[in-house]
């Protein structure tokens, strides 16, 4: 009986951190999730990592009030145990933050695969949110996403050629970049990921981009999908197409999960994702 314990001796943290991660895993039956879902994910993770000191949350962020399984009564309310570490609790937040950037890159390279264009880059390329500042106009103006500005301000520009006015009145501030380079700004910024880790990402997301030209390429004519492309090609052409696609899995994703949780039976995390203590950063380039 010695071994047994009450669900109300469970760590509040852990309780909530389980939750966590069964949603991820949730998401990760479905071959493409929703910029909004992956975005919710991180909203909820960097609200409760700014709720309380233990977590190590993205540099800058201010605390957020926003709802979530660890405030009770609009009070933060934590039950402490003696099997969590602190650096336990660090490394959970960014390997975690780790996971859900899997589950983005494993959505738009399989939107890159399949044609999907304008939802890889809005995972990738085209910002969330960008606000147009416009002379003699104090307000700025939110750009709607998926619309040319020449279409949403030409009734603006008068008799005047709409490109010649925006040049000359708007300048744009983006408020939002998309969901993949926000994660990886966090992720390098946090300075606790491996070199090693951080490459990869690189790595498959510029795999993704030459897959977006790739397909591009492809659809360019007359067809409206690129299965519908595949099948009007010969054998040859088609392996040599294929071999230029993402084709991602989800081991890292999985990788990391054990890493997360190797971590709750002896109270610290040995990841070989996490840099080791003392272990300085390289200089990545900035990743736009």
């Amino acid at each position: 009986m010695g071994r047994l314990y009450r669900l109300s001796d469970i760590p509040r943290e852990i309780v909530w951190a389980r939750s966590f991660h069964r949603e991820l895993e949730r998401g990760a039956q479905f071959h493409v999730m929703e910029e909004a879902w992956l975005a919710a994910r991180v909203a909820e993770l960097d609200a409760a990592a700014h709720t309380d000191g233990n977590f190590a949350g993205i540099h800058g962020a201010e605390k957020t009030r926003a709802s979530h399984p660890l405030k009770k009564s609009g009070k933060t309310s934590f039950k402490r145990g003696p099997r969590i570490s602190r650096e336990w609790m660090g490394n959970f937040y960014w390997l975690t933050l780790a996971r859900i950037m899997e589950l983005a890159l494993f959505s738009a390279g399989n939107c890159a695969d399949n044609g999907m264009l304008r939802q890889v880059g809005d995972l990738m390329f085209n910002p969330r949110t960008i606000m147009v500042h416009i002379a003699g106009q104090s307000a700025p103006v939110k750009k709607r996403r998926h619309e040319p500005m020449t279409v949403q301000f030409g009734d603006r520009a008068g008799h005047e050629n709409v490109v010649w006015w925006l040049q000359r009145n708007t300048i744009n501030e983006v408020k939002e970049k998309p969901i993949v380079p926000t994660l990886m700004e966090a992720l390098r910024s946090g300075g606790r990921m491996t070199d090693e880790y951080l490459e990869s990402v690189e790595s498959r997301s510029r795999k993704i981009a030459d897959t977006v030209n790739l397909v591009s390429m492809c659809l360019n004519g007359p067809v409206t999908g690129f299965d519908q492309y595949l099948a009007t090609i010969d054998q040859e052409e088609r392996r040599f197409l294929e071999a230029g696609l993402c084709r991602f899995d989800l081991t890292v994703f999985r990788e990391l999960e054990s890493e997360i949780w190797s971590g709750t039976s002896c109270g610290a995390c040995r990841s070989a994702f996490i840099r080791a203590e003392g272990e300085a950063p390289d200089h990545y380039a900035n990743f736009s």
